[in-house]
């Protein structure tokens, strides 16, 4: 249930927004007022970023990249496109936000060259282009500007974005079917990663745990049951590390699906409701919804309908209206179990009923 996409795009669009101006602490004959404004606009723009409020962070953006033009900040100006073209995969504008990774290289290309000037900002643009591509269901042009965003960023030796990249490369394989492939970039995303944490150079140990469970996902795919639970085991055990509730609610959940296919389900069950309980303590409805689902599916199969019934309640009442129509039926098919008068009494009855008007 973890979507890798908007984990890495939120970690990475937080972290390099930062990087709008290239302002210096130490003015000398230098006047930095108007990468000062444009510096400001980033800041309330992170701040709104981090509250998922995506079309207040753009406006700041865009006011930001005025400043940064009327300075004439080429790095400057490269990143707030970069960082733009962000927040519009966030609001999923794909197309917005290759408009602005373009634009951001437009300018790069038209700046003189010489050294490493500029090739990190050239590097993220390219890695913006690759993921709207491939969010636009592009893979081949995706695969492209990886590797040519990889090209870069391995001759700056950055590890972090090397292993991030390498992890987006993954996923392209994942989509084509070449699940070998992509545990093979997934792997040396883990190696970059783990000696990162290790080291204490990981901007962030939720994206190593992603990785974790990322793999699991895929040897699951695989059926590999064990090699999947050996990894979502990992990412379990740090995301308790590092208190990512979040993290655990969706280890849970993994660990139960993979628990299911190997029929083993009493582990299966405590699994479901640890993961059911944390998505309610999270308040995050649309998972809760689907555990409660999962839930309701064991009890009706082991015969426990009144049990069926109380969930299905919670889930009717949490489901979308396009999908309520679906809930209702899977309640009303209680009157086709035997015995139905001597399980559900009365009132219980004409309240099941009640779902098929």
């Amino acid at each position: 249930m973890r979507n890798l996409y908007l984990l890495f795009c939120g970690i990475i669009a937080i972290l390099l927004i930062t990087g709008c101006s290239t302002l210096s602490k130490t003015v000398v004959y230098e006047s930095y007022t108007l990468r000062n404004k444009a510096a400001e606009n980033v800041g309330v723009a992170r701040d709104f970023i981090a509250r998922y409020n995506y079309d207040k962070a753009l406006e700041y953006l865009n006011e930001a990249l005025k400043f940064n033009k009327l300075s004439d900040d080429v790095p400057g100006t490269a990143v707030n496109y970069y960082n733009i073209g962000k927040v519009q995969l966030l609001l999923e504008d794909y197309n917005g936000a290759l408009r602005a990774f373009t634009d951001g290289l437009s300018v790069i290309n038209r700046e003189p060259r010489s050294g490493d000037f500029l090739k990190r900002e050239e590097a993220l643009l390219l890695a913006g282009m690759g993921e709207s591509y491939y969010l636009l269901g592009n893979g081949d042009l995706a695969e492209k500007y990886y590797n040519d965003s990889l090209k870069i960023e391995t001759g700056l030796g950055n590890g972090e974005n090397i292993g991030v990249l390498y992890s987006y490369i993954a996923r392209v394989e994942t989509g084509r079917g070449n699940f070998d492939k992509a545990l093979g970039y997934f792997s040396q995303t883990t190696a970059i990663f783990e000696k990162l944490y290790k080291s204490k150079e990981l901007s962030n140990a939720k994206i190593l745990s992603s990785i974790y469970y990322s793999t699991a996902h895929l040897y699951s795919k695989k059926g590999s049951a064990e090699k999947s639970l050996e990894f979502l085991y990992k990412a379990l055990a740090l995301d308790r590390l590092i208190e990512n509730s979040i993290g655990i609610a969706d280890d849970y959940f993994a660990v139960y699906q993979v628990k299911l296919k190997l029929n083993d389900m009493k582990s299966a069950l405590d699994f479901l409701l640890k993961s059911k309980e944390l998505y309610r303590a999270l308040d995050k409805v649309a998972q809760y919804r689907e555990a409660v689902h999962e839930l309701a599916a064991i009890y009706y199969s082991e015969g426990r309908y009144k049990e069926y019934f109380s969930l299905k309640k919670e889930e009717f009442l949490l489901s979308k209206e396009t999908d309520k129509g679906k809930v209702a039926s899977d309640i009303y098919r209680l009157r086709t179990v035997a015995d139905f008068e001597k399980i559900f009494d009365k009132d219980e009855a004409a309240e099941i009923d009640g779902y098929l008007r």
